[in-house]
């Protein structure tokens, strides 16, 4: 466990996380950025485009920063979904069963799905690159929903239409993704 205090916002390794995240010779290679910086990138990012700055306040205090390294694994296909993610630094690929379904780059989330219906993770995404990402803990998001913040209402809003578009690019065959029915391709 690190011993280090962690600021409200911008935690550097997480507590509950494997010591491969928290290495000190990986993050001395990394930039951090500072709060500002990570609240201009919350700012800036489309699924919170919709916040106000008072908003965006309540929602700064539910995030980790937290660095990966290329190759790492962020989240596993199959495995209990507790988190989900804003990739602010470096690219990722989500991948399943063997073949690359999409690539990820600043400011795309992922995990959200498992997080909302609490089914296993369909995909698992690995870092292309080392970079950072934002996890927003569910248990930190229920706690958020359940003060009755306006933030935490307008982000399931915008995790639903996002979620909503996904379904139209699957359906409408989008290059890069196959629907699958009883096992049969479409």
């Amino acid at each position: 466990m690190n011993p280090a205090p962690r600021h409200p916002l911008v935690a550097l390794c997480l507590m509950d996380s494997d010591e491969s995240s928290c290495d000190p010779l990986r993050m001395d290679t990394l930039r951090m950025p500072d709060v500002d910086q990570v609240v201009d990138f919350l700012r800036a990012t489309p699924l919170l485009a919709g916040l106000s700055d008072a908003e965006l306040a309540d929602f700064v205090f539910v995030v980790e920063l937290l660095p990966v390294a290329q190759g790492e694994a962020i989240v596993r296909e199959g495995e209990k979904g507790d988190a989900w993610f804003l990739l602010m630094e470096g690219e990722a690929r989500v991948e399943s069963r063997g073949r690359v379904l999409k690539r990820l780059t600043r400011g795309d989330c992922f995990g959200e799905l498992a997080v909302l219906d609490g089914e296993p993770r369909t995909a698992t995404v690995v870092a292309s690159s080392g970079g950072l990402v934002l996890r927003v803990s569910w248990k930190a998001f229920e706690a958020l929903l359940e003060s009755g913040s306006l933030a935490a209402h307008k982000l399931v809003l915008s995790l639903t239409r996002l979620l909503a578009r996904r379904m139209r690019e699957l359906l409408r065959g989008a290059p890069g993704h196959t629907l699958e029915f009883d096992g049969a391709s479409r």
